[in-house]
């Protein structure tokens, strides 16, 4: 019998980043710096980067014109090299809210009752489901993925609002879906950036200067003409 396996490579791979920090921390300019982007602005941030970077936009939170833009690019490979989410966070908030106005459609008389309507376990791992397709559909793209997420308190699981520190304001496995995870974050008028997570075995295992020349580097990506910024 031929033996199923294959000796190991290590092959060129497009990077898969997740950013998450609070505001302004540097994240969508970070982001904006890696090669020939396409952003998806998802609440409205845009303008703010449009004379500094060179970036094509759609400003959107609609789902499927989320998914539908996604579409278009798998069938034009060749317009962008990197996909820039920005904020994810806005992302899992509409995910929910289609979800929830599509399970009120399907009960009779309960369209206008939002506020007495608790999503139950099977109707969370649908919307968890269709979470999880986004990011199956941006990783056959053979693109750089670059992520963002805002931050927000982390309470202390089986205590009734006890804080516990802080995450990525998003659904709690969407790090998982990435090879490198980092938290940005501003010191001493420093922005900086601390590898939570990284596959790649690329970046410092401490604190370090969130600059985007420093990360294309290590990552072996071409470099930029300006550094990270607010």
């Amino acid at each position: 019998m031929k033996s199923p396996f294959a000796q190991a490579s290590s092959r060129e791979r497009k990077i898969k980043l997740f950013l998450w920090g609070g505001w302004g921390v540097g994240k969508t300019t970070l982001a904006l710096q890696f090669p020939k982007p396409v952003l998806f602005d998802l609440d409205g941030g845009a303008d703010l980067y449009g004379k500094k970077y060179s970036f094509d936009v759609i400003k959107s939170s609609n789902i499927v014109e989320i998914k539908n833009a996604i579409m278009w690019i798998a069938q034009n490979p060749r317009k962008y090299e990197t996909i820039v989410i920005d904020p994810i966070t806005v992302y899992w908030e509409s995910l929910q809210k289609f979800w929830s106005d599509t399970f009120l459609r399907r009960i009779k008389g309960a369209q206008n009752k939002h506020e007495f309507f608790d999503l139950q376990p099977p109707q969370w791992n649908t919307i968890k489901q269709d979470m999880k397709g986004l990011f199956a559909k941006l990783n056959e793209l053979n693109m750089n993925i670059v992520v963002t997420a805002r931050e927000t308190t982390k309470y202390k699981e089986g205590s009734y609002m006890k804080k516990e520190g802080i995450r990525p304001d998003c659904e709690k496995t969407t790090p998982y879906q990435f090879d490198t995870v980092l938290r940005l974050y501003r010191e001493n008028g420093k922005y900086m950036a601390l590898a939570e997570k990284d596959r790649t075995q690329s970046l410092p295992d401490q604190p370090f200067v969130a600059d985007y020349n420093f990360i294309a580097e290590k990552f072996g990506l071409s470099k930029g003409e300006k550094n990270a910024e607010n």
